[in-house]
C-alpha cells in the first residue's frame, strides 16, 4: 500500500514538474528569449507536442524554415487535431512556399490550404484561424487553390462572429472580385455602422494600398491613425 501511494505521488510531482516546465517555455517564447525558451522545449518528453510545436516556432523564427518543418511534421503526427498546430503547420508552409522553387511550390500551397482550412474546422469560433484563411482564398490563384467564392462564404461566418472583421474582409473579397456594385453596398453600410472605428480605415487604407491607389490608401490610413482607438490594438 506505501509503494502504490509513494508511486502515486511520483507520478504526480513529475505530471506538474513537466506542466511547469511547458509554461516555462511558453512564457519565455512569448517574452522572446527564444535561447532559454529552445532550452526548455528541447529538454521535453518526445511525447509532447508542445515540445515539437514551440521548437518549430523557435526554428520560424530564426528563420531555419528546414528545422521548423521537421519540427512541426512531428508535431502534427502527435496531435494532428489541435487546431493551433494545424494554424502553425500552415503558416510554415506557407513560409517554406515563398522560398520553394517552382518544383515545390505546388506541394507547399496545398499544404498550407489544406492546414488553414483544418485549423477552422477544428476552431470554427477562431477569428485569427478564419482570418488566414480568407486572405489565403484571395491571395492564391486558383490554379493554385484559391477559391473566391470560399474566400466569401469565410467572410460572411466570420461577420457572424465579429461584424466588424467580417465587414472588412467582404470588402477584401468583392474587391477581389472586382464586383463594384457589392462593395460600394457594404462600403456605405460600414461607413454608417462603423464610422467610429479605426479598424475599418485601416483595413480600406490596406485595401487601395493593393490596388496601387495611394492616395485612397493615404487618405484612409491618415484616418484611422487620427482616430481615438478603443482597444491598444
Amino acid at each position: 500500500m506505501k509503494k502504490l501511494i509513494l508511486f502515486t505521488l511520483l507520478v504526480c510531482t513529475f505530471s506538474i514538474s513537466v506542466h511547469a516546465s511547458i509554461e516555462q517555455g511558453i512564457t519565455a517564447f512569448e517574452n522572446g528569449n527564444l535561447a532559454l525558451a529552445k532550452k526548455i522545449f528541447s529538454q521535453e518528453s518526445d511525447t509532447s507536442y508542445q515540445k515539437y510545436l514551440y521548437l518549430a516556432l523557435i526554428s520560424s523564427e530564426n528563420n531555419m524554415l528546414d528545422d521548423a518543418e521537421e519540427y512541426i511534421n512531428a508535431a502534427i503526427e502527435l496531435n494532428a487535431n489541435n487546431a493551433n498546430v494545424q494554424f502553425s503547420y500552415a503558416e510554415i508552409m506557407a513560409k517554406q512556399a515563398e522560398a520553394a522553387s517552382v518544383f515545390s511550390l505546388l506541394s507547399y500551397i496545398k499544404k498550407v490550404k489544406k492546414a488553414f482550412t483544418a485549423a477552422v474546422n477544428l476552431a470554427p469560433e477562431n477569428i485569427e484561424y478564419r482570418s488566414a484563411l480568407i486572405q489565403f482564398h484571395i491571395n492564391a490563384p486558383s490554379m493554385l487553390g484559391g477559391e473566391i467564392n470560399e474566400a466569401l462564404k469565410h467572410a460572411q461566418d466570420l461577420k457572424k462572429l465579429n461584424a466588424l472583421l467580417g465587414t472588412s474582409a467582404e470588402l477584401h473579397v468583392y474587391g477581389a472580385m472586382e464586383n463594384k456594385q457589392k462593395f460600394d453596398n457594404v462600403l456605405n453600410a460600414a461607413l454608417l455602422d462603423f464610422d467610429d472605428e479605426p479598424e475599418l480605415f485601416y483595413q480600406l487604407g490596406l485595401y487601395y494600398q493593393k490596388q496601387e491607389n495611394y492616395n485612397q490608401a493615404l487618405f484612409y490610413l491618415r484616418k484611422a491613425s487620427n482616430m481615438r482607438a478603443s482597444t491598444n490594438e
